[in-house]
C-alpha cells in the first residue's frame, strides 16, 4: 500500500486492483457457485444479485480496452422488456460494489490494505464515443477502515458511551474517525453501446 496523503480528511492510497488474472465473469462466477452452494445448504434461496446472473463480459473496466461491457436486452425507454433487460445503470452500480469486494476481500493484491465498513461515493461520470461505441467512465471514491483504527474508534465511543449530550466529544470523535479514514479513488469504464 502506497500512501499518496494523510490529513484531517483521512489516508489516500494508491488504488488497488483486482489480484486474479481471471477474466471479470469467470472469477466472479466461481464466488457465485460457492454462494448458491451456502445457499442450497442452508435452504434458503440465494438472489441473483452478482455480475454473471446478469447479461455482463469483458474485463474489470481499469480502463477503456479493458471495459466490462454490459449487454442488455434493448433500450431504457423499451417499455415491452423488464426493468432487469433493459436497465443497465443498475448493472454498472452493481459491478461496481463486486469489483470492490474483489480488491479488497476476494482476491486483493498481496499489499492491499484489509478494510472493513467499506463506503464509496460516485463521482463524476463521462459518457465517451469511439466510433460506434460508447463507453461510460464513473470516478469512484472508496473508503473504509483498519482494523486496529475501527477498534480504537470503538473502544473510545464505548468509554464516552456514545458521546450522549456532549456534542463537542462527538465532534471530535467524528474528526478522529475522518482522519483514520483509509480512502482511495478509482475509475471504471464500461461499454454501454446496448443500453445508452
Amino acid at each position: 500500500m502506497k500512501i499518496i496523503r494523510k490529513d484531517g480528511n483521512g489516508i489516500e492510497i494508491t488504488p488497488p486492483h483486482v489480484a486474479t488474472e481471471q477474466a471479470m465473469a469467470i472469477a466472479i462466477a466461481e464466488k457465485n457457485k460457492v454462494y448458491r452452494q451456502i445457499a442450497a445448504e442452508e435452504k434458503r434461496r440465494c438472489a441473483p444479485v452478482y455480475a454473471t446472473d446478469y447479461p455482463v463480459s469483458g474485463g474489470w473496466g481499469y480502463s477503456q480496452s479493458d471495459a466490462c461491457v454490459i449487454k442488455m436486452k434493448g433500450k431504457m425507454d423499451d417499455k415491452s422488456l423488464l426493468l432487469s433487460e433493459r436497465d443497465g445503470y443498475a448493472i454498472e452500480n452493481l459491478f461496481i460494489e463486486r469489483r470492490i469486494y474483489e480488491e479488497i476481500i476476494i482476491h486483493p493484491e498481496p499489499d492491499a490494505p484489509e478494510l472493513h465498513c467499506l463506503r464509496w461515493k460516485v463521482g463524476k461520470q463521462r459518457l465517451h464515443r469511439v466510433g460506434e461505441l460508447l463507453f461510460d467512465e464513473i470516478s469512484v471514491t472508496v473508503s473504509g477502515f483498519q482494523e486496529q483504527d475501527l477498534e480504537e474508534l470503538e473502544k473510545d465511543w464505548n468509554v464516552h458511551k456514545g458521546y450522549v449530550n456532549d456534542e463537542v466529544g462527538l465532534l471530535k470523535h467524528q474528526a478522529l474517525a475522518m482522519s483514520c479514514r483509509v480512502l482511495y479513488n478509482t475509475t471504471y469504464w464500461f461499454d454501454v453501446t446496448s443500453f445508452v
